[in-house]
């Protein structure tokens, strides 16, 4: 991980932030980016993909256009996972949980 230029940023975005600051900054590598990230990206935390799948799909209504008996085939695991290999999201793996973020 890249040393960041000013510690007292990198404090203040981690106080204001706390553990998903830590996530947006590993990827970024740059304090600013790290924190429109957390400001614009950040998605939640979970206990696993899965989760983040479920509460996403629910959030946006996206599985009420299948008729009922469909939806119980649809892998929230399988679209979680999906996500973070397309590229669609990236993730920090915490002590407080999974971290997500969009990637767009």
């Amino acid at each position: 991980m890249k040393r960041p230029k000013s510690t007292k940023a990198y404090k203040e975005a981690l106080e204001q932030f706390g553990e998903a600051f830590l996530g947006a900054f590993e990827y970024h590598n740059e304090i600013e980016a790290a924190i429109d990230c957390c400001k614009e990206s950040y998605q939640g935390c979970f206990r696993n993909l899965e989760a983040y799948a479920e509460d996403w799909m629910e959030q946006t209504g996206s599985l009420e256009c299948l008729p009922e008996p469909l939806r119980r085939y649809f892998s929230y695991s399988d679209w979680g996972r999906d996500c973070l290999l397309g590229g669609d999201i990236f993730t920090y793996e915490g002590s407080e949980g999974l971290h997500v973020y969009s990637a767009n």
